[in-house]
């Protein structure tokens, strides 16, 4: 063995020295006579170790303590304008570049360029919003592409129960909503959690985009089901000061997928202010009819008292007991 070395005493000082059959060279470091702070350098692998006589890559790190804090680890640091950074690189091939950006807001950054200013494909800026596909994302997760910006969420298992999963939580506890998809069953299923108790309020199946709400078995296109009390379905509209007799506040239209439909609604129920002030409102249901202008008229109209009217005038009434028939397709008169 072969050493030089530097210092005051046997005890505190810095040697190199070659070490082993192999012809490895270390540079330590002794400080009361205990050795620390190694580097070892080997001539045939070329590897290089820090704090290990047997680094087994091109550059091996090896700590043994408690360290948690900035002495833990490997730091590139950077005292200039320039970014503190580190590349992989396959020869001619591809590179990635990864650091902090300190022309841009000390952003760290993923970039495939040799500059972390262009081509970047991940930042995380100082407020710990990430970008993926852009340098300034306004929220903790914004993604960013110029063609079709897509999440995806994969379970690689077969038909798995939970196929994956977006969930809103408030504060530290289970309270919320989550976003699933049932693999077992196809269906994406809407589901709030109270106190860690779930309830599942709405799904939508795969197969033939049913929804359901209250319901995880919908047997038409739009399914609602309220356990022990009455299900609602409302809509609400019109003028928020009704000045007009006759507007509409709310309709329901049955659409007609035959092209020759006029518009493509061959049916509608309405409900209509009966006075200008909207205090009366009846129901009204239209029908559509081809060679008719306009094609959707009105021939069926309830008055908020009850009354009774046939045509598109209102004019058509029966009297209480009369019995109204009508002229072949005619309205009663």
């Amino acid at each position: 063995e072969t050493a030089l070395s530097f210092g005051p005493s046997n005890n505190d000082m810095f040697y190199m020295r070659s070490a082993g059959s192999q012809g490895n060279f270390q540079f330590q470091t002794s400080v009361n006579g205990g050795n620390s702070g190694s580097i070892q350098l080997q001539p045939f692998g070329g590897n290089v170790g820090i704090g290990t006589t047997s680094p087994i890559a091109k550059l091996h790190v090896y700590q043994n303590d408690t360290e948690v804090d900035t002495e833990a680890g490997v730091t590139i640091e950077q005292d200039g304008t320039g970014d503190a950074a580190l590349s992989f690189l396959l020869s001619s091939v591809r590179r990635w570049r990864l650091g902090i950006d300190n022309s841009d807001s000390d952003k760290f950054k993923i970039s495939d360029s040799t500059n972390l200013a262009s081509s970047n494909k991940l930042t995380i800026d100082t407020s710990g919003n990430v970008g993926i596909g852009t340098t300034s994302p306004g929220t903790k997760l914004e993604i960013s592409d110029d063609t079709a910006p897509t999440l995806t969420l994969r379970n690689p298992s077969a038909n798995p129960a939970n196929a994956g999963m977006i969930r809103f939580i408030e504060s530290t506890n289970t309270d919320g909503f989550q976003l699933t998809f049932n693999g077992s069953d196809n269906k994406l299923k809407f589901i709030s959690d109270s106190s860690g108790t779930e309830a599942t309020r709405m799904v939508i199946q795969r197969a033939d985009g049913h929804v359901g709400i209250g319901t995880d078995s919908p047997d038409g296109v739009l399914h609602i089901k309220k356990d022990d009390a009455p299900a609602t379905f409302e809509i609400q509209g019109g003028l928020n000061t009704q000045t007009t007799a006759g507007a509409i506040n709310g309709e329901i239209n049955f659409g007609v997928n035959d092209p020759s439909t006029t518009g493509g609604i061959g049916a509608s129920i309405k409900n209509i202010s009966q006075i200008s002030n909207g205090a009366h409102n009846g129901l009204a249901f239209f029908t559509g009819l081809q060679s008719r202008t306009p094609y959707l008229q009105q021939m069926l109209y309830f008055t908020a008292q009850g009354g009774l009217s046939f045509g598109t005038t209102n004019t058509a009434y029966g009297t209480s007991g009369q019995i109204l028939k009508s002229n072949a397709d005619a309205p009663p008169s």
